[in-house]
């Protein structure tokens, strides 16, 4: 059972980096643009869902 894990987790970690090395090029690519992936309302923090879970369990 142990091993099937770890191999799930090395798999999953190999399949990351390689988005993640794609990503990186994209971001360092010409044609790049930075764009707002929503409006700030909806979008929020990561500080507002701590805040959002505190108040839900609290």
């Amino acid at each position: 059972m142990r091993s099937a894990v770890v191999d799930l987790f090395e798999r999953t970690m190999a399949e990351d980096k390689v988005q993640l090395v794609n990503l990186g090029r994209g971001l360092k690519s010409r044609r790049y643009r930075p764009g707002p992936l929503g409006p700030p309302d909806i979008e929020g923090t990561v500080w507002d869902f701590y805040r959002y879970m505190a108040r839900r369990l609290g």
